[in-house]
């Protein structure tokens, strides 16, 4: 028997999208280390480093502790139903995000989505050791059409070439800066309840209200 493989892609940023509200916020609220997260932002750093620095927070914790974090953080409502009709359109459903793999993998399980792309957090005996890498598909590449080092874009491209996708049968969905250029460069790129003007720029269309039920009307 021929099993159709997805000929569409659709994929969402995790923070402030998916969920309703930041990992790493939650995480440093309820650890008492949002002046160390603040003073990190405020560093000017590479993304990579950026990147590093915050991930030393996490250092210490459990995975169990750190994905009760993540289930603490409410979901967009109708999520699953949305994926599940997307998947039944045809699409190959994603998470890409700057977060890490324990919570993308995570969320990506209970909404039902394909696959998440995100920083690859280290544990040694359940442990986070604070130590992260950085998915080599988020690099740029001679094949990048995105000039930042690191980006979601890239991630995009990535998967749009590999699985055969036209970029045209693409939507990706994001809330912040660091979604604009994932967001400009899909066949329908969706500001979610857009934070930024650069964002609102890029996208072919604004969701305000908690709901991603209008993106059925755009498949």
């Amino acid at each position: 028997m021929n099993i159709a493989l997805p000929d569409k892609l659709a994929v969402f940023d995790m923070d402030d999208t998916l969920l309703r509200g930041r990992f790493i916020d939650r995480f440093t609220e309820r650890y008492q280390q949002t002046a160390a997260l603040k003073e990190i932002r405020a560093q000017h750093y590479s993304s990579a480093e950026r990147t590093h620095a915050i991930a030393r927070l996490l250092e210490g914790h459990t995975r169990e502790e750190l994905i009760e974090l993540v289930d603490g953080i409410e979901l967009v409502p109708g999520t699953k139903r949305v994926i599940a009709a997307l998947k039944k359109q045809g699409y190959l459903t994603g998470i890409i995000t700057d977060s890490y793999d324990f919570a993308a993998e995570h969320v990506c399980r209970k909404i039902g989505a394909d696959f998440a792309v995100a920083n690859h957090a280290a544990f040694e005996g359940g442990i986070a050791t604070g130590e992260v890498t950085i998915p080599a598909i988020l690099y740029h590449t001679p094949e990048s059409s995105c000039r930042h080092e690191i980006c979601k874009q890239n991630a995009l491209e990535h998967i749009l070439r590999t699985r055969g996708i036209a970029r045209t049968d693409c939507i990706a969905v994001g809330d912040s800066e660091n979604d604009t250029c994932m967001v400009k460069a899909a066949g329908t790129g969706i500001a979610f309840q857009p934070k930024h003007n650069c964002l609102l720029q890029a996208a072919d269309f604004v969701i305000e209200e908690p709901s991603f039920e209008q993106i059925l009307s755009r498949a």
